[in-house]
């Protein structure tokens, strides 16, 4: 599944939780990937585990069967059976076998046109467009809740302005890093 692809190289397998206040041992983020790799689907909802090992290794392959970031995967509530069948769209740059998704590559073409992205944006914007069917529907992902776990998140400086968005009792701010990142808590 594309999600547990995306998110392969998010968590190193060895990474360490913590249990605020404590220090992080060592950081759970690696660089193996392109966060253009970290691909979303609307329209159902999960959670993302980042505690479990990495499924898929940054080259496509399997590389550990037994694990699953992806859980309690949803479909308007209720769990995805492994009978249902969905059509995602995805970027000919996806298909292509660009980020090493090898089940893209596999999966049945269905008999649409193609859209140029640049076409769909001016369409989007000029307002030519019907509404986004999901644009009220629940965010897709969230974290995988483990008690009194927290992530350390980074981003660019121009998200303090922002930081009144976040709900104060699962989100804290930890300074900048070296390079002028804001490090964020996430309560887990």
């Amino acid at each position: 599944m594309a999600p547990s692809c995306a998110t392969g190289w998010r968590c190193r397998p060895d990474c360490s939780v913590r249990s605020p206040p404590a220090p992080l041992a060592r950081p759970c983020w690696t660089k193996i990937g392109l966060s253009h790799n970290f691909d979303v689907i609307f329209g159902v909802q999960y959670d993302i585990d980042v505690s479990a090992p990495a499924r898929f290794g940054s080259d496509g392959e399997l590389a550990n069967p037994d694990s699953h970031r992806i859980r309690n995967l949803r479909w308007k509530g209720a769990p995805v059976r492994d009978s249902q069948h969905f059509a995602v769209a995805v970027s000919s740059y996806r298909i292509g076998g660009g980020g090493n998704f090898a089940m893209a590559q596999a999966a049945t073409p269905l008999p649409i046109p193609p859209l140029r992205v640049r076409d769909v944006i001016r369409d989007y914007v000029a307002g030519r467009l019907d509404r986004d069917p999901l644009e009220h529907e629940p965010p897709p992902w969230r974290l995988f809740s483990h008690a009194s776990t927290e992530a350390e998140i980074f981003t660019g400086p121009g998200a303090r302005a922002y930081l009144s968005d976040l709900d104060p009792s699962r989100h804290s701010l930890h300074g900048t890093t070296p390079d002028g990142f804001l490090r964020i808590g996430v309560r887990l």
